[in-house]
């Protein structure tokens, strides 16, 4: 599949969104990933693919990618990439996808792991669907991505509840204990770094007593708890 970029958007001091038009035909799920291809001299380890989830809603039919600008060749082409570039996407996939809304969930975001709690979000606001959540977003510092569009989301929709939590160490079971009530019954989708998603996981099995199938999680490689 060939994506066309019409549009460049800084989202904080090191996000940028990149919006693409994407052949006729392409659809996908809230949620989900794909890859995204950019050729260019002397790559790095990170090479010339990287997986993005997509940051927009499926109703808006554009493919956005959002991404800090980390110090990889990759990062670098991408960001240099004149407007109406064209590049190759492949490999849609992930489950990281909320089918009915009507449970009880707990959102967990590190840092540029909201993109894909956006885009669940955004398609549930489109239509007229309500959550009961509560999003806990972790960041380094006050600057959070898409920091407007949330409070618009709960604004509308009174069951979801936003934390922001300002700490290096982000997110752990104390802050969730803190946050909500009763912490057997929902389900729990947890995007960020590889690592911090890792020790989740385990800390939630260990902790919390939260079962394999209550947690859903999205990995994003390349990142780590310093740079995310």
């Amino acid at each position: 599949m060939q994506l066309a970029l019409t549009q460049k958007r800084n989202e904080t001091s090191d996000v940028v969104s990149f919006i693409f038009q994407p052949e006729a035909g392409f659809s996908w799920k809230a949620g989900q990933y794909l890859t995204l291809v950019v050729p260019h001299d002397n790559p790095d380890e990170h090479g010339t693919e990287h997986l993005f989830t997509i940051a927009s809603a499926p109703f808006e039919g554009v493919v956005q990618i959002t991404t800090r600008l980390t110090g990889s060749t990759f990062k670098k082409a991408l960001n240099d990439l004149p407007i109406g570039s064209t590049l190759k996407a492949k490999d849609l996939d992930g489950d990281f996808v909320l089918d009915n809304p009507s449970g009880d969930y707990v959102l967990i975001a590190g840092g540029i792991g909201i993109t894909p709690i956006h885009s669940i979000l955004k398609q549930l606001d489109h239509e007229g669907k309500q959550i009961q959540a509560t999003l806990l977003y972790g960041n380094r510092t006050e600057e959070a991505v898409f920091k407007d569009e949330l409070a618009q989301f709960s604004t509308k929709n009174p069951g979801l509840t936003i934390q922001y939590i300002i700490s290096p160490e982000q997110i752990n079971e104390t802050v969730v204990q803190k946050f909500v009530p009763d912490i057997s019954s929902p389900t729990y989708y947890i995007s960020g770094p590889e690592p911090m998603v890792e020790t989740l996981e385990k800390t939630f099995a260990e902790k919390l007593g939260l079962s394999e199938e209550q947690m859903i999680r999205d990995y994003f490689p390349g990142y780590d708890q310093k740079n995310f």
